[in-house]
């Protein structure tokens, strides 16, 4: 059908061309896009398709007729087609019957030729790959040879590795006789790649001691031929031994000479802190000519708030130093570049030079580890058995060799400064930072047994010169003592120990350092007995107490104020100097209200203590020309005194000294004479005598006559002693706060004995039975406390 159809198809074509004479001109004559195109000829052409009689008899349509009719014709025709196809087909069925059993024969005949064929091209293909990999190029010959060592070469080392093994494997099973031919001659060529290795890798190290970072060249440049190295480690070892010493020859030369000029040049910047007399029992005034360091270098010895360096200023690489302790925030920082702090003539103290030191001890000491670890431990090299085998012991070398000679040098810097270091706060700054090194060490998983040690000798050599020069600060406190007569203002002494013991605890809050605790107790029980001693000086049993409370507020104010600043709990140095305080505070009120109210506090006392072995009792008259015996601070002498409901209360009772001075009739604060002394035994405990409300008491009329003459005496005068107790106590203390303490702690125990004393005039009255009668004068409570409101804030 397809083939009648074309037929025709051609025909019409040639009988069209034969009509309109196309064929003559060709397709050129009709494409307009041709240059030769001409238009009058194409007109010519239509108006020949006009005029054929063609068009008209090909036309269906104009043709008469019904439009199905002629669709219903071609259908026919298309079935006849079919149909003679078909039939065409069936009548040849017998030959194809034929050719299909003539192949059938054929094939059978052919296959044995085409499994020979097959094992042939398999046979082929093997003996090509077996060619392929003993044969070796002229190219790979020339480029283990004569080629430059690069990063390329490494892909060479490779192919001749692997040609190389499957080689072996073929000589063990013994498949190819031709590989002990070969195998000899990838020998050779293994010799001459190590040794060429080992003279580009010599170079290359020669070359470390001239760059001007040898850790740049290391990471950028040695690290990229690593494979090398492993090539040498696999195939050659005495060679890379080689290396080794090399690498330890050449890095520990450069490490040496490295920190050696940074240590020589940062110590030109230290700024020195304290001397010899620099310590705690030492006068703080202005040293004469050739008398050693200024006041202001001393008082950084003691404090860390204050850095009083005029020459410290801030840099790039270190902050502004407003206090010492600003190190402890910047560990972490860079080193000091000491070339850039020499052009600004900067200065720094040594805990400055000393972190910055180990500083860049810790980044040279990880950065050659990691090193270390990529070059002569790559991670190709793990599955090889000497590698692993032999890894610690030749990190331990690796690290010994380099850095030993380095970290003597260090330490005996160190020992060299501490010769002559007397700063305690400066060693524990030092401390400080060696223990943060090996936080550093631990946070960047970098663990090296040496290091650790190294670190450990650090802090032994510190801690060794802190304990020297911490005892020499309290030989220097054991050694005050006191010259002429004192007055009553804190001792230079006790500021400098209070903002040292202040710095210490701030130091130790972190750490918390057993050893450093039990140093600062030591101190603070001598500095006890320093006061002691230094009291005995003072003019007057009253001055004495106000020495001692100006000092132990000092004292605690100090300590205090550093606890508040960095949000500490209170120290066992402040709890102990809160309890002397308040201690002292109670003695010196007792004595000043002896002064002034010695009649009712003797009334009470014997009323309501009533006189024993271990209650108060009034001694025979003591001159204020006896010696002074009074007790160390902390036996001073204290009563127990009792309310109505049995609770009891610790207070101090006076001293004789003190007692003594307190029954002068005067109102200068510094006038003793004799009179009687109250004295009770330290410690004691005494029960209320009187008798429960509700028992009867027996009072005569010696007892009623005594309590009248003391509340027409107490009325005529109680206004004016309060006010000479409120002028004799900020006469004694100039310092503004601590006078507001004493009188409120004054005010507050005479409040509590004008009640006690209240209770005692309602029990009288509850007994006699009667209304207030002849004790109507008695003051009420309320105006007494009214009064008090006064004076007390």
């Amino acid at each position: 059908m397809l083939a009648t159809t074309g037929d025709g198809g051609d025909r019409s074509t040639t009988r069209v061309q034969e009509d309109l004479g196309v064929d003559a001109m060709g397709p050129a004559a009709l494409d307009i896009t041709n240059e030769d195109w001409d238009p009058a000829a194409m007109e010519d052409i239509l108006k020949q398709l006009d005029s054929s009689k063609l068009l008209e008899e090909d036309n269906m349509f104009s043709r008469a007729g019904d439009l199905r009719l002629y669709t219903t014709q071609i259908d026919n025709q298309i079935t006849d087609l079919c149909c003679s196809a078909v039939q065409q087909f069936v009548d040849e069925a017998h030959h194809f019957v034929e050719l299909h059993n003539q192949l059938h024969t054929v094939g059978s005949s052919l296959s044995p030729w085409c499994l020979q064929t097959c094992r042939y091209k398999a046979a082929r293909e093997g003996l090509h790959r077996v060619v392929e990999t003993i044969d070796i190029p002229v190219s790979l010959v020339q480029a283990i040879v004569t080629s430059v060592i690069n990063e390329q070469y490494s892909m060479y080392l490779t192919t001749l590795e692997h040609k190389h093994t499957i080689l072996l494997q073929h000589k063990k099973v013994g498949e190819v006789a031709a590989c002990a031919d070969v195998i000899p001659i990838l020998d050779a060529l293994f010799v001459v790649a190590a040794f060429r290795i080992r003279d580009f890798l010599m170079d290359q190290l020669n070359g470390l001691g001239k760059a001007a970072n040898f850790q740049i060249v290391q990471q950028n440049v040695i690290a990229r031929y690593s494979k090398l190295n492993i090539f040498l480690v696999m195939h050659a070892p005495a060679l890379e031994n080689e290396i080794v010493y090399r690498y330890i020859a050449v890095l520990s030369a450069i490490i040496h000479a490295h920190f050696s000029y940074y240590i020589t040049n940062i110590m030109k910047l230290q700024y020195s802190i304290g001397t010899k007399d620099d310590l705690l029992g030492v006068s703080n005034a202005p040293r004469r000519l050739f008398g050693g360091s200024q006041p202001q270098s001393r008082a950084n010895v003691f404090t860390l708030t204050n850095f009083n360096s005029t020459s410290v200023q801030p840099t790039g690489n270190v902050p502004q130093q407003t206090s010492r302790i600003s190190i402890l925030g910047e560990l972490d920082s860079p080193p000091i570049i000491p070339h850039l702090a020499a052009e600004k003539k900067l200065v720094f103290p040594f805990e400055w030079v000393f972190r910055s030191i180990n500083q860049l001890l810790v980044d040279t000491v990880c950065s050659e580890h990691m090193f270390e670890q990529m070059w002569f431990r790559p991670e190709r090299a793990q599955h090889i058995p000497q590698v692993a085998k032999d890894w610690n012991t030749r990190r331990h070398t690796l690290f010994t060799s380099i850095f030993n000679k380095t970290l003597q040098y260090i330490r005996d810097t160190l020992a060299k400064f501490l010769e002559n270091c007397f700063d305690c706060l400066g060693m524990l700054l030092m401390m400080r930072s060696t223990q943060h090194n090996r936080l550093t060490l631990a946070r960047r998983e970098i663990f090296i047994p040496e290091m650790d040690a190294h670190l450990d000798a650090v802090y032994e050599q510190i801690w060794a010169r802190f304990s020297q020069v911490f005892s020499l600060q309290v030989s220097s406190i054991q050694s005050v003592k006191p010259i002429g007569q004192l007055d009553s203002r804190p001792h230079y002494v006790t500021r400098q120990y209070a903002e040292f013991c202040a710095s210490l605890r701030t130091l130790n809050a972190h750490c918390k350092s057993g050893e450093l605790s039990e140093s600062l107790r030591v101190l603070r029980c001598e500095v006890d007995l320093m006061l002691d001693r230094l009291s005995r000086s003072v003019a007057t049993p009253m001055m004495k107490y106000v020495f001692f409370i100006n000092n132990y507020d000092l004292l605690l104010s100090v300590l205090r104020e550093r606890e508040k600043q960095l949000s500490m709990e209170m120290s066992e140095d402040s709890s102990h100097f809160s309890h002397q305080l308040e201690k002292y505070k109670d003695t010196f009120v007792d004595a000043v209200l002896m002064q002034y109210f010695s009649h009712m506090l003797t009334f009470l006392n014997k009323y309501l203590h009533p006189p024993t072995a271990s209650s108060a009792n009034v001694s025979t008259p003591q001159s204020s020309s006896t010696p002074n015996t009074s007790p160390p601070p902390e036996q001073a002498p204290q009563i127990i005194t009792t309310s109505e409901t049995g609770n009891t209360t610790s207070q101090s009772l006076l001293t004789p000294e003190a007692s003594t001075a307190a029954t002068t009739p005067t109102t200068t604060p510094t006038t003793t004479t004799t009179q009687p002394t109250v004295q009770s035994t330290v410690g004691s405990t005494v029960t209320d005598n009187l008798n429960p409300p509700g028992r009867s008491l027996i009072i005569d009329n010696r007892f009623k006559e005594a309590m009248e003459n003391l509340i027409q005496s107490f009325n005529t005068s109680w206004k004016s002693d309060i006010q000479n107790v409120v002028s004799d106590i900020r006469a004694y203390f100039p310092n503004f706060n601590v006078a507001e303490d004493v009188l409120r702690v004054a005010m507050m125990k005479f409040v509590d004995h004008y009640t006690r004393w209240d209770e005692l005039n309602k029990r009288v009255l509850r007994q006699i039975g009667v209304g207030r009668g002849g004790t109507s004068s008695f003051l009420p409570v309320t105006t007494v406390s009214y009064e008090i409101k006064k004076y007390v804030t």
